[in-house]
């Protein structure tokens, strides 16, 4: 499950076109949209655990952008 969500917001935040650092406020949106995302689907996970998966999909987006 956590797999399908990570490539479902990894393909979103690729939407943007062009690389760009998130403000603090977007930052803070974003995990807040992923936290309704996963309850929505009946799983609750911590908004630490939220921030590790927004950190590896922005690593992997940097990665794919070099």
């Amino acid at each position: 499950y956590y797999l399908c969500i990570l490539r479902i917001i990894e393909k979103c935040m690729k939407a943007v076109k062009t690389m760009k650092l998130y403000s603090e406020r977007e930052k803070k949106q974003t995990i807040d949209s992923m936290l309704v995302s996963f309850k929505l689907e009946g799983i609750m996970i911590s908004e630490e655990k939220a921030q590790a998966i927004y950190q590896k999909v922005q690593s992997r987006l940097q990665d794919s952008a070099q």
